[in-house]
């Protein structure tokens, strides 16, 4: 079953896994030589949230031993747009912002998770955390526009 089809009929569960909207996505694509993530995306407990555990390195560079921020900033954009699964809706980014907190050091190991704040309409907002245990490292806010499939047509 593709993924487009996954969102729009399933119904999720806590532990669930997600699977990738894009196989070769820079970020979540399991084929991608660039993904930062340990593990699948999944529902989160209480079925309200997604997440998974991520750790930058080299490739991700940006300061010496740090993560660049445009990095950082994609993964928040792709847990945000991993709530789509929640929300049973297909979305893009219209508006991504994002706060650091901290440096995201190169060789750590985060948590990210990420949920929706409302709909209205064809209007998602979502928010996105990079915690280190209780502490929120970047977090991101995102305005995401529904979209019908057609439009990943090339």
């Amino acid at each position: 079953m593709a993924w487009q089809d996954e969102i729009s009929s399933a119904q999720w569960s806590p532990g669930d896994e997600l699977p990738s909207h894009n196989e070769t996505c820079m970020v979540c694509g399991s084929e991608s030589p660039s993904s930062p993530l340990l593990d699948r995306w999944r529902v989160l407990a209480g079925g309200e949230q997604v997440g998974t555990r991520i750790r930058f390195d080299d490739r991700h560079q940006g300061a010496p031993a740090y993560a660049h921020g445009g990095a950082v900033a994609a993964l928040l954009d792709d847990a945000m747009g991993y709530v789509s699964f929640l929300v049973q809706r297909i979305f893009v980014t219209a508006h991504l912002e994002v706060d650091y907190r901290r440096p995201v050091l190169l060789g750590s190991e985060y948590d990210v998770v990420a949920w929706c704040d409302a709909v209205d309409g064809r209007k998602v907002h979502a928010t996105a955390e990079l915690r280190d245990g209780d502490t929120v490292i970047a977090s991101g806010t995102g305005l995401f526009v529904v979209v019908e499939l057609e439009h990943f047509q090339p």
